[in-house]
């Protein structure tokens, strides 16, 4: 199974290039760890001798860090205006 590059590949559910909330930013990150899992059995199951299904696992890889990147500094942002919201209130 082929995840990443062509028609099988799974869709975030996204409006745009935007991801605003905090569910969209975690669905994301769920579809690309499974992108990621599918493209490594993949990769397993062929013994690593296709260059294309490297390739993909690499791809998947990387979509995988950078939408995991994007929920990290969603939540660090959340935080930062949680603490400074409570640190006016006092």
């Amino acid at each position: 199974m082929l995840v990443c590059k062509n028609a099988t590949r799974l869709k975030s559910k996204t409006m745009g290039n935007e991801i605003s909330t905090l569910k969209d930013l975690q669905f994301d990150c769920k579809l690309k760890a499974m992108n990621v899992k599918a493209a490594s059995d993949t990769a397993v199951n062929d013994g690593f001798n296709n260059e294309w299904v490297l390739n993909n696992y690499m791809v998947c890889i990387s979509e995988c860090e950078l939408s995991t990147k994007t929920l990290l500094d969603h939540l660090h942002q959340s935080s930062d205006i949680k603490g400074e919201t409570q640190s006016d209130s006092c």
